[in-house]
């Protein structure tokens, strides 16, 4: 799911890095989730989180003025980056890339979200 309405986003739009929020997107999304968010829809729905974790966060990309590509739609450089950066993390070890990208999912960072659920089963609290 897109991790929209992010620290990240909130942090580039309080510190005047971005001039619109570039994530809203009526019609194309019409809900919002955040890991928080989804944990609370899924144990509603009596799932239990296994595992979560985000994709790259690009969207740091938008701090520097040189590669905010909100502000200047024809910065192309950040994508090409992304995957020089994600391929050396799996060369040092994808096990420990996937760990990473759980952590930073926990603290709300990456721009899409995903979040592993198993069905509880039994008493409340028990999966």
């Amino acid at each position: 799911m897109p991790n929209d309405f992010s620290v990240v986003q909130r942090t580039l739009w309080e510190e005047g890095l971005i001039d619109r929020p570039y994530w809203v997107r009526v019609p194309d999304h019409i809900n919002y989730f955040s890991l928080e968010g989804l944990d609370n829809l899924m144990t509603e729905a009596g799932f239990t989180r296994y595992r979560a974790g985000c994709d790259y966060p690009i969207d740091f990309d938008l701090f520097n003025e040189r590669t905010n590509y909100v502000k200047h739609p024809e910065v192309k450089a950040s994508h090409r980056a992304r995957l020089k950066i994600e391929n050396m993390l799996h060369r040092i070890s994808i096990p420990k890339t996937a760990d990473l990208y759980e952590k930073m999912a926990e603290m709300g960072l990456g721009r899409n979200i995903t979040g592993y659920y198993v069905k509880r089963t039994g008493k409340a609290g028990e999966s």
